[in-house]
This record gives structure tokens, C-alpha cells and sequence, in this order.
């Protein structure tokens, strides 16, 4: 078995050859017309991702229902035991005492005992 000199020049000569033989007088690329951003296809594009992203914003506030329902629930009882609140800290019951016992003075819990 013969090694040839230069394991890589052979192929390489080839292919350059081939390479030049096929090609002929082939002038460079010019850049063609600028994109149109207006056209039809990409509106269309642009309002189905929003209708894509406005679906995904629903599903996740359906998913999330239930939490979101207690949030607002916590938020309704704060908002209306504030007046409360305030009222029994400027007669000098701590904050955390007051928070507590408006709960009791104004919903009393059915499992009380």
C-alpha cells in the first residue's frame, strides 16, 4: 500500500479544480429590496401572537381563580377593619392586639368555642 506525500493536499487540488471548472463568471450578491413591515403577513403574524398571549393571560388567571379569590377576600376584610384598628391603637392596644380582637368584635367566627 502506497502513502501518498501529502494526504491532504490531493483532495484539496481536486476540489479546486472541480470548483473552478464549474463555476463560471458569477458576479457577487447585492442585497435585495428591504422587508416591508406593513404587509399583510406580518400584521397578520403580530395579531396572532396577541391573540396567542391574550389566551395564555387567561388561562393563567383561571388556573389561579381560587387564589386570586382569597387575595381579594383579605383585601376586602382589611380594607373595612382599618377603621376599627385604628380606632383601638390610639386607645393604646398594640397593633397585633387590635388586628385580633377586631376580628373577634366584628365577624365572630362560627368555631369559636
Amino acid at each position: 500500500m502506497q502513502v501518498p506525500e501529502s494526504p491532504t493536499q490531493e483532495p484539496v487540488v481536486d476540489a479546486a479544480i472541480a470548483a473552478k471548472s464549474s463555476s463560471g463568471d458569477l458576479s457577487p450578491v447585492q442585497a435585495g429590496r428591504s422587508y416591508n413591515w406593513c404587509s399583510p403577513f406580518v400584521t397578520g403574524m403580530a395579531a396572532a401572537a396577541g391573540v396567542a398571549v391574550t389566551y395564555g393571560v387567561i388561562e393563567l388567571i383561571i388556573a389561579a381563580r381560587q387564589v386570586l379569590i382569597l387575595i381579594g377576600y383579605v383585601f376586602f376584610i382589611a380594607t373595612g377593619s382599618e377603621p376599627t384598628v385604628s380606632w383601638l391603637i390610639r386607645h393604646r392596644l398594640p397593633r397585633r392586639g387590635s388586628a385580633g380582637s377586631d376580628r373577634r368584635i366584628s365577624s365572630p367566627s362560627p368555631w369559636r368555642r
